[in-house]
This record gives C-alpha cells, sequence and structure tokens, in this order.
C-alpha cells in the first residue's frame, strides 16, 4: 500500500490550502496524512515523525516528506486540556485534551510573558537550540533510512543561515541579531553539516520559502513588492493603517505552495507534473476567495477558506497526533 505522511510546521498546515494539503490529494496514495503543525519547533516535528512511525510503522513502499522548522522554538506538549491562553494558533482543536503548545518563536510579541529574562537566563543557550535542531534532523534521517522509503527533506529558509534569510514578519522573532552562517558561528558543528547535508545532497529539497520569496528585498530593511506567491492583506490597525495600508503573511499562499509542488517536489518524487482535478480545484476555489473578499481582510478570508474546504470536504486543518 502506498502512503503518504507529511511533517512541518504553518508552512505545512496553516489556514488555507499549502503543498502537503494539495499533495494529499494525489491519486496515487492509498492513504495521505498531514502532520504539519503551526508554530511547531525542529524538535516536536521529530517527535510528531516518531509518533507517526508508531503508529504506522513506515514501510519502504510509503512516501514521507518533511518540512524543517526554525531553531529559535521550543517545544512542549501536555497531556491536558489547553486554555486558549498558551495556545492560539487558529486551531479549531486548540481546546482538546492534549496538545503540543506551539506558537512559534520564543521571541515573537505572542510569547513574551511566557519566555521571560528569568526564562531564558536559566534555560537559553542559542547555540544549544541549534544543537537541538541538529540532533533532530539526524535521528530523523536515520530513522528513513532505516526504512528504505521515499523521503525527501525541506525547510522554512536555509536552515544553515538561521533564519538571516526569513521574510521577517513583525514580531516574530525567528532570528537574532548573531551575524554569519551555522559554521561560522559554530565551526564545531561541521560534524553535524557533513552528516546531514553534505552526505545526503539528494534528499534536501529547495526551501519553500526561499521559492516563494524569490525576488524579495529580505533582511532588516526588507521591501516586499506584489506575488501571486504570498498574500496581501489589508493593514486593519487604525493607527497604522495610513502609513501602511497593507501587509504581507510570509506563508506560502496557496498559489505559491502549488508553485513549489510542480517545479521542486513533484519532478523530485518523478511524479506527472501536473494537478489533478480536485487539486485544480482547490487552488482555483482558494484563488476565487482571495479576489473576492472586500479590503483583501485576513479574517474574512479566513472564514470564507474554512467554509469552501468544508462545504467541498476538504481536509484544512484537522490536526493528526497526540
Amino acid at each position: 500500500m502506498a502512503r503518504l505522511f507529511t511533517f512541518g510546521c504553518s508552512f505545512s498546515l496553516v489556514d488555507w490550502p499549502t503543498w502537503a494539503t494539495i499533495l494529499c490529494y494525489d491519486t496515487d496514495y492509498d492513504k495521505a496524512e498531514n502532520w504539519g503543525l503551526p508554530g511547531i519547533g525542529n524538535l516536536g516535528i521529530a517527535q510528531r515523525l516518531a509518533e507517526c512511525h508508531s503508529k504506522n510503522k513506515f514501510t519502504k513502499d510509503d512516501t514521507i516528506i518533511v518540512q524543517w522548522s526554525s531553531h529559535l522554538r521550543n517545544d512542549y506538549h501536555l497531556f491536558k486540556k489547553t486554555s486558549k491562553t498558551w495556545i492560539d494558533s487558529g486551531l479549531p482543536e486548540k481546546n482538546k485534551e492534549s496538545a503540543w503548545l506551539t506558537k512559534g518563536s520564543m521571541f515573537n510579541m505572542h510569547n513574551t510573558s511566557i519566555y521571560n529574562r528569568v526564562w531564558l537566563d536559566h534555560f537559553f543557550s542559542e547555540q544549544t537550540y541549534v544543537m537541538y535542531s541538529l540532533n533532530a534532523i539526524t535521528l530523523a534521517q536515520a530513522l528513513l533510512k532505516s526504512v528504505g522509503c521515499t523521503w525527501f527533506m525541506t525547510s522554512i529558509g536555509d536552515f544553515q543561515k538561521l533564519g538571516a534569510d526569513f521574510l521577517n514578519f513583525n514580531g516574530d522573532g525567528e532570528s537574532t541579531d548573531a551575524e554569519g552562517n551555522l559554521l561560522e558561528r559554530y565551526p564545531e558543528f561541521e560534524h553535524y553539516v557533513n552528516m546531514i547535508w553534505n552526505d545526503n545532497k539528494e534528499y534536501w529539497l529547495k526551501p519553500i520559502g526561499n521559492h516563494v520569496w524569490e525576488g524579495q528585498k529580505l533582511g532588516k530593511e526588507q521591501f516586499l513588492t506584489d506575488s501571486n506567491r504570498v498574500y496581501k492583506f489589508g493593514n486593519t490597525n487604525a493607527s497604522t493603517k495610513k502609513q501602511q495600508p497593507y501587509w504581507w503573511d510570509p506563508h506560502p499562499s496557496t498559489d505559491g505552495a502549488a508553485s513549489w509542488l510542480l517545479e521542486i517536489l513533484l519532478p523530485a518524487l518523478k511524479k506527472n507534473i501536473k494537478f489533478n482535478d480536485k487539486q485544480s480545484s482547490i487552488i482555483k476555489g482558494i484563488n476565487s476567495i482571495y479576489k473576492s473578499v472586500p479590503d483583501i481582510d485576513l479574517f474574512t478570508f479566513r472564514e470564507q477558506v474554512r467554509n469552501y474546504c468544508f462545504e467541498n470536504d476538504i481536509n484544512l486543518m484537522e490536526t493528526t497526533g497526540y
């Protein structure tokens, strides 16, 4: 039986169809599950990969795609009912009996009350969190190699740039002020680079973020131009709307996700570079909604997308796993 399992953060599961959403409707697969989770980091992604393997027993006939996240995320899980204070990712299941409590970078505007100066002084070292991610990727690769399945890995940006190539959303905190790439900052980690990337070049795909942000000026003084690969929304903040009437969401639009699939992932999988009717209808439907939303309002767009997916039996935001 040919099965598909996908893993990642909000670049794989968000409020509109992602590359994983679309790929799960490929009829070549007898079973397809998207294990993406918004806000999750690399330790959490590796843990969910292990859980999925334990439940499904990966075989050589399976296809597994892992999208890695940022090294600045702290993943933890509780087997108890969660509150909106701790998890507010937009998922309909945010008050379920167990959950990964994920909200992106420890340094983003949503986490400042949790990861305060005392916590950071006691528990945080950037080099340590880089190491955590490298260990997670190493273990995941070893697992997938041992199974002998078809597998590929990608990421938001080039992990070795440690967030310096991210499109920065105001307050997301996905990069620090430190300069230099992975080996320039931590040369003692060369053995990780050799094992993870140099020895596995054929399994690494172009980062999704790098693909959809092509042509944009990134960095501290980033300047964005209109692109169908990312969504532009109207600014609803009355105090800043005049100076900045619009803002760009850094996540791939459904069109951007489809572009990455067609140009990067499907050729790597040696699959037909064409979407089936269901996949095409998903992309067309979301594009139609986006173009019709008054003032390009995010909240209206998000609500209409959910309604459309529900009415058309599209599995959009149902999370899998504990």
